[in-house]
């Protein structure tokens, strides 16, 4: 703890009946951010990217399907 810490969050907001905003984020926080950002900020918003098109993905199939 204090070294290096991560805080990541989902924010589900409604936009209208059969539609929802999923936002997620990291906070970083601690001794090493700094120097690890600029590695770190590139790799983690890539499978941010990765999970949130399987996460869409998954979700449109579900609605499909009737479920």
């Amino acid at each position: 703890p204090g070294v290096m810490d991560g805080d990541h969050s989902f924010l589900l907001r409604p936009l209208g009946p059969g539609r929802v905003r999923v936002v997620q984020q990291e906070t970083f926080t601690g001794l090493l951010v700094p120097f690890a950002a600029p590695w770190l900020m590139p790799n983690m918003t890539r499978g941010f990217e990765v999970m949130n098109q399987a996460l869409k993905l998954r979700a449109e199939q579900s609605e499909s399907a009737g479920a």
